[in-house]
């Protein structure tokens, strides 16, 4: 089964916490219109700041949102020759 894109994986674990996009915005410190632009598939590519509310938010790991997004490679096929830098490196990378 193929892994969820980043609008799945975040409006799937939204609903399953019983949350509004209102909701999850206010814990994520982003707005209901984020939420659902990303929910939509409309944002892609969020923000780090965004990613990280949003993982707190969810209850998730930064890299399953990152995973998810596309900007990482995912942990079935990591990146050749090399060991993947840190979420800490890659959020700031984001920014």
């Amino acid at each position: 089964m193929p892994s969820p894109t980043l609008s799945e994986l975040v409006k799937t674990r939204r609903e399953a916490r019983g949350l509004s996009q209102a909701q999850l915005g206010a814990e994520a410190g982003v707005t209901r219109g984020a939420i659902s632009q990303i929910e939509s598939g409309e944002t892609r590519e969020p923000t780090a700041r965004a990613i990280v509310g949003i993982a707190r938010g969810l209850d998730l790991k930064y890299d399953d949102l990152l995973e998810a997004a596309g900007i990482i490679a995912t942990r079935s096929r990591p990146i050749a020759g090399q060991g993947p830098p840190s979420i800490e490196q890659q959020a700031l990378d984001l920014a």
